[in-house]
């Protein structure tokens, strides 16, 4: 089956750009050479001077005059220019299991279950768990390629490793081309077959798509069709550890150079199989219209620039993709809650440092100078017996953030002001309470309509005054 595979991708190709590696084991290395193949360590000692554009992805720049590949957002489908796999450097960093992270795992031969040991780096769970291990392997629509080519584009890899009793082999091939300017279509196909180094230890891996894609200014859709049937047959292990922990006293007359002679715990041939189809469409519509740039509005573009940036801040939020993680509340937007950090009455995330990050984030994209012009606790006060209102908390909400501003200008953000939110208590335009109060000067007004208006100096305001009267030095 593997051979028919071989000669029928060979025979379709049309313009077919060919990179063939070769890679043998230790096993069959003779004579001590120096061992063949192609990567980026070898340019040490290499005698030819290799042009500074192919030690870059071939494929990854906009202006590609041939060949552009792309890969499509989660969110919105949007197109990103990705690498094309030509394989022309560093092959074995794009071959190799070792190479999908810094620390992996995976049951010894190329396509067996594999994970990273970084546990950053895995992907979301899938519903069917078993699955997972093979995340290097599944085409899903965030790592599907789609192309855009001027001539048609055939690739074809096949490497091989390994003697006559542990080979492994792997064949990729990708077949593209346009229909005019718009419409796009291809296929693709990997297969990997291993024969494994001990018993009952291969593996046969096959998964194929078809895809296409139509793009105009206005409308743009993209689907494939995938396939993927990985079949690894399982042994069990090591009958017994001594095996490998201790090979002198399992094997008194020497360890065989045949690791397929090791007893291992499966004797029958046990295997498993992972199979799928997914079948993808995202279709987008781009309203608007578009106009060409002339001389004369870039001059108005550069004289219409404002003077500085202004900006509200009350808290932060995080985002994730599991839809079971609790939620918090905002002004406007919301998202996940950050275990690490402290809420409001309201539910609002309470985070300093957020203000510094977000300083920095625009300060260096704009390069203007910065005011806060928002930036406040809303909270349940209470009216003490004695008149006085001990808001504490707020002082403390004020006093954090001023030290991260103070921070921010340490890092080189021209921050030219800041204004809290707000001098005196008022209908919270976010939920229609004026239970909730952000200001220095407490009003006696309530929900339910009571209350006199009759106004009342919080413990905040005297220490706010005082900040203002020291520019920010005093916050004690």
């Amino acid at each position: 089956m593997k051979h028919c595979l071989y000669i029928l991708l060979l025979l379709i190709v049309s313009a077919t750009t060919v990179q063939a590696q070769r890679g043998a084991s230790r096993a069959d290395q003779k004579g001590g050479g120096k061992r063949g193949g192609f990567s980026l360590s070898n340019l040490t000692s290499s005698q030819k001077d290799i042009p500074d554009s192919l030690l870059v992805a071939d494929s990854a720049a906009l202006n590609s005059k041939r060949i552009t590949a792309y890969r499509l957002t989660p969110s919105l489908g949007e197109a990103y220019v990705a690498p094309l796999d030509t394989n022309k450097l560093n092959f074995s960093n794009s071959t190799l299991v070792e190479s999908k992270s810094l620390a992996i795992g995976y049951l010894a031969n190329l396509g067996a279950p594999a994970q990273t040991k970084i546990f950053s780096e895995r992907q979301e769970a899938r519903d069917f768990i078993f699955a997972d291990a093979y995340d290097y392997y599944i085409t899903t629509p965030e790592n599907a390629y789609f192309y855009n080519t001027k001539i048609p584009y055939t690739n074809v890899l096949y490497t091989t490793a390994g003697g006559s009793t542990n080979k492994e082999e792997q064949l990729k091939g990708t077949m593209t081309m346009n229909f005019g300017k718009k419409i796009n279509v291809g296929a693709d196909i990997d297969y990997i077959y291993g024969r494994g180094h001990y018993k009952n230890n291969g593996n046969k891996l096959l998964s194929y798509r078809f895809f296409g894609s139509y793009q105009t200014d206005r409308y743009e859709m993209h689907a494939y069709l995938s396939n993927f049937n990985f079949v690894n047959y399982e042994n069990g292990g090591m009958a017994n550890d001594s095996t490998i922990s201790h090979p002198d006293e399992y094997f008194p007359e020497g360890r065989p150079s045949d690791t397929k002679s090791y007893d291992i715990r499966y004797l029958t041939n046990a295997w498993n199989r992972v199979r799928g189809k997914r079948y993808f469409l995202t279709q987008r519509y781009n309203l608007g219209f578009t106009r060409e740039l002339e001389e004369e509005d870039e001059e108005v573009l550069k004289e219409g620039c404002v003077d500085f940036y202004t900006f509200s801040y009350y808290m932060s939020s995080c985002a994730t993709s599991d839809e079971a993680r609790r939620k918090v509340e905002g002004n406007i937007f919301g998202g996940v809650a950050n275990p690490y950090l402290k809420t409001s009455d309201w539910g609002w995330q309470i985070d300093p440092k957020g203000l510094r990050y977000t300083l920095n984030e625009i300060y260096d994209r704009y390069q203007i100078p910065l005011m806060v012009v928002e930036n406040g606790l809303g909270a349940y006060d209470k009216l003490e017996e004695d008149g006085s209102i001990q808001d504490d908390y707020r002082i403390e909400y004020l006093r954090q953030h001023i030290e991260q501003m103070h921070e921010a200008v340490l890092d080189g953000v021209d921050l030219m002001g800041y204004t809290p939110w707000g001098c005196i208590d008022l209908v919270s335009a976010s939920t229609g309470e004026m239970a909730k109060r952000y200001g220095f000067i407490y009003v006696e007004k309530y929900d339910d309509g009571s209350g006199d208006l009759s106004r009342k100096k919080k413990k905040s305001f005297d220490w706010y005054r005082k900040v203002i009267e020291t520019n920010g030095e005093d916050l004690s």
